[in-house]
């Protein structure tokens, strides 16, 4: 346990320094903090480990890595989905200085979304169910988009 939430608190770190590579920043920053609390090779080597399992396409190996990998995208299964991934937008938008097409980015959510998998037994249970919820709103609201542009259009 110790393991995966010192990975959880430091997955995103590298968040400070890149977004592109982040999870090699964040298991960097880890393993500096980790080291100079003493912490043994083995528990900075998992850490590591559980972080870097959360780069795309994700491929996690042990069962840490897989729970912290589905704790990173249980977005997709949630009822707020649809304004975080509206918020996301925003957000590269943003730090690439550049507008992203709604419409665009409707459909790579859509196409993330029905390709991605969960990994853990609840992540197929609970988290799944909202995934699959989200994909039919991703859906409606290209269909409402797409009427709304030819109807203007």
């Amino acid at each position: 346990m110790e393991i995966l939430l010192l990975a959880a608190w430091f997955h995103d770190t590298g968040y400070t320094t890149t977004a592109n590579g982040h999870e090699e920043r964040s298991a960097g920053i880890a393993e500096r903090f980790l080291k100079a609390e003493g912490c043994s090779n083995r528990t900075i080597e998992h850490v590591k480990a559980c972080i870097l399992a959360t780069r795309m396409p994700q491929r996690p190996q042990s069962i840490l890595q897989r729970v912290l990998c589905d704790a990173d995208l249980s977005s997709l299964g949630k009822k707020s989905f649809l304004r975080q991934n509206e918020l996301l937008r925003q957000e590269m938008e943003r730090r690439e200085g550049r507008l992203i097409d709604e419409m665009a980015w409707l459909h790579r959510s859509y196409r993330f979304l029905r390709r991605h998998r969960f990994t853990t037994r609840y992540g197929r249970t609970v988290l799944e169910a909202g995934k699959q919820a989200n994909i039919v709103r991703l859906r409606r609201l290209m269909q409402d988009r797409e009427g709304a542009r030819g109807r203007t259009g």
